[in-house]
C-alpha cells in the first residue's frame, strides 16, 4: 500500500520547484543589459524567486500558485506533461497537503536574458518522511517577465537515472499565448527557425546545428547529466553526430510569450542502427529571441517510463 502511494504521490511531481538564487547560484548567469537597469532587473527576479521559494516551502498555494504564467506547462520526472495551469494547481494542492515535506534545492545555473527571460537549472532533492520517500531530480525553470512581472513558463524535471518513474499519459496541445499579425509574424519566424534547427539535427550538421544555441545555452541529457556551457554542449552532439540515426519528434505544445521567449514541448524517439539503441522521451527546447534571432537557451530531455 505504501508503494502505491509514492507511485501516486511521484506522478503529481511536475517539476516547477524552485529554489533562492541570490546566494546560492554559481557563477554561471548572464545578465547583458549591465547598469542601472540591468542590476534593477537582476534584483527584481531574485526578489521574486524568493517570495515563490517561500510561498512553496509555506505550502501556501494561494501565493503559491499566481507565479505561474497562464500558458505554463510541466514535465514531470515520469515525462508526464502537464498543459495546464490549473492541472499544475490540482498537483501542487496535493503536494501542500504533506505537512512533513521538506526541501533542498541548490541553483546550478542561472541565465537572464535581456530582461525577459530567465532559466534556472537546479539540483532539487524532496522528501517526505510520511511516504518515506526521497525524491533527486535535476530542475529547469523557465520564468518569463510579462505583465510587468516574472512568471514561470515552464518546469522540466530529470530524474537521477537510479530512480523509478511512472507511466506517462500525455495530449497533444498547440498553444501561442500572443495574438494579431505581430503573433503571426513571430510565430512563423520561430517555426522556420525551429525547421532549419532540426534540418540541421538530421542532417548531422555539427556547426550550424550548434550555431542555434544561445551563448549561455545549457542542456540536461535524459540521464540528468548537466552541460553548462555551449562548448559542453557541441562536444555531446558530436559524439551523436558519429553514428547515422533517423529521428522523430512531433510537436505537443508550444507557447509564445511576447515574441521574446517560446517553449517547444515534443514527444522525441531516435533511432541508431549501428548501437541497436531506440530512445524516447520528451524534449522541452526553450527558445529565446535575442539579437533578433531566436536561439535555443535550454535543451531538457526527460525519459519516458
Amino acid at each position: 500500500m505504501n508503494k502505491y502511494r509514492i507511485t501516486l504521490f511521484s506522478l503529481l511531481l511536475v517539476g516547477l520547484l524552485a529554489a533562492p538564487i541570490a546566494a546560492n547560484a554559481a557563477g554561471n548567469g548572464s545578465m547583458p543589459n549591465q547598469g542601472r537597469a540591468g542590476n534593477w532587473c537582476a534584483q527584481e527576479f531574485d526578489e521574486t524567486v524568493r517570495s515563490f521559494d517561500e510561498a512553496f516551502l509555506d505550502r501556501d498555494l494561494d501565493r503559491f500558485m499566481p507565479y505561474y504564467h497562464e500558458d505554463a506547462t510541466s514535465v514531470g520526472t515520469n515525462g508526464a506533461v502537464k498543459y495546464t495551469k490549473s492541472e499544475l494547481e490540482a498537483g501542487f494542492r496535493n503536494l501542500f497537503s504533506y505537512d512533513d515535506l521538506t526541501a533542498e534545492f541548490p541553483v546550478l545555473k542561472k541565465s537572464v536574458v535581456d530582461c525577459h527571460t530567465a532559466v534556472l537549472v537546479i539540483d532539487f532533492t524532496l522528501t517526505v518522511p510520511s511516504l518515506d520517500l526521497v525524491q533527486h531530480f535535476v530542475n529547469t525553470l523557465t520564468w518569463v517577465r510579462d505583465d510587468g512581472r516574472w512568471q514561470v513558463l515552464a518546469g522540466v524535471s530529470t530524474a537521477i537515472p537510479t530512480e523509478e518513474a511512472a507511466p506517462m499519459t500525455a495530449t497533444t496541445s498547440d498553444q501561442v499565448s500572443s495574438s494579431g499579425t505581430t503573433r503571426d509574424n513571430c510565430a512563423r519566424k520561430l517555426e522556420r527557425t525551429v525547421a532549419d534547427f532540426d534540418d540541421a539535427f538530421l542532417a548531422r550538421d555539427l556547426d550550424r546545428f550548434v550555431g542555434f544555441y544561445h551563448r549561455d545555452a545549457s542542456s540536461v541529457t535524459s540521464s540528468g547529466v548537466i552541460h553548462f556551457t555551449k562548448a559542453d554542449i557541441k562536444t555531446s552532439v558530436e559524439g551523436l553526430f558519429g553514428y547515422e540515426f533517423t529521428a522523430q519528434f512531433p510537436l505537443l505544445k508550444q507557447s509564445i510569450v511576447n515574441c521574446r521567449t517560446a517553449v517547444l514541448v515534443r514527444d522525441f524517439s531516435m533511432q541508431i542502427p549501428e548501437l541497436e539503441a531506440n530512445s524516447n522521451f520528451i524534449n522541452t527546447l526553450v527558445w529565446v529571441r535575442d539579437h533578433d534571432r531566436w536561439q535555443v537557451l535550454a535543451d531538457i530531455n526527460t525519459p519516458i517510463a
